[in-house]
């Protein structure tokens, strides 16, 4: 299950689940044109075709990160960012689950650490 494999958390599945039941009519809307397409692994496959087009388009900004970590200007690799941008976004979505009080609390606690730090 994709959950499984993105480690959602057990209380964030559920409203995952809703949402994309909801969602699920207008995604095979935005989806059906792409299955006429032919992918470059040959697929009609509109999942596949939606992901060659989008590592299309990611080709160059992937490109320009791989040369700055060979010039040292980058200091993790491509593979990492990719990691820890997925996690920001699954923190995201479970912030939303959660409610508006958890992300706000989350703020406060940010904000006491950081008053904590500057009065060392």
């Amino acid at each position: 299950m994709v959950c499984d494999e993105l480690r959602v958390k057990e209380r964030a599945r559920k409203p995952l689940a809703e949402k994309f039941r909801i969602q699920r009519v207008s995604l095979d809307a935005a989806l059906k044109p792409l299955a006429t397409d032919v992918t470059s692994s040959g697929s009609r496959d509109p999942v596949r075709c939606a992901l060659d087009i989008r590592s299309q388009r990611m080709a160059p900004i992937v490109n320009e990160l791989h040369a700055l970590r060979a010039d040292r200007g980058l200091t993790c690799g491509v593979y990492d960012l990719a990691v820890g941008y997925a996690h920001m976004h699954v923190n995201l979505a479970e912030a939303r689950a959660a409610g508006a009080d958890s992300v706000r609390l989350s703020g406060e606690v940010q904000q006491g650490r950081a008053s904590q730090e500057s009065s060392l």
